[in-house]
């Protein structure tokens, strides 16, 4: 099964004016080949959602010194939603077959 990822990405700790402001921010640069998976994805559902796996990682403490709190990316599987599914074939046998 193949990925299709994001290039990795930071999460900082905001410097908040005041609390209404968001704790943590960053930015994520979406490659073409993601985002026209995840254009296909939509399209192809019928709640029209594109489902994106999300995960991230502490940063290291030489990292947390420069207030980035993580680093993370995005994926998705590269096969299509809807792709049809392998069927595991079952063997028919007969009573007879059973040793008991």
């Amino acid at each position: 099964m193949a990925w299709i990822e994001s290039n990795p990405f930071n999460i900082f700790r905001n410097n908040k004016a005041n609390e209404r402001q968001p704790d943590f921010g960053g930015t994520i640069l979406i490659p073409g080949e993601l985002l026209q998976k995840m254009f296909d994805d939509f399209k192809q559902s019928d709640d029209k959602f594109a489902r994106v796996k999300f995960a991230s990682w502490r940063a290291s403490k030489a990292n947390q010194e420069k207030n980035i709190v993580m680093s993370a990316k995005l994926s998705m599987n590269e096969e299509p939603r809807n792709a049809p599914k392998q069927e595991t074939k079952v063997e028919e046998f007969e009573d007879d077959d059973i040793p008991f």
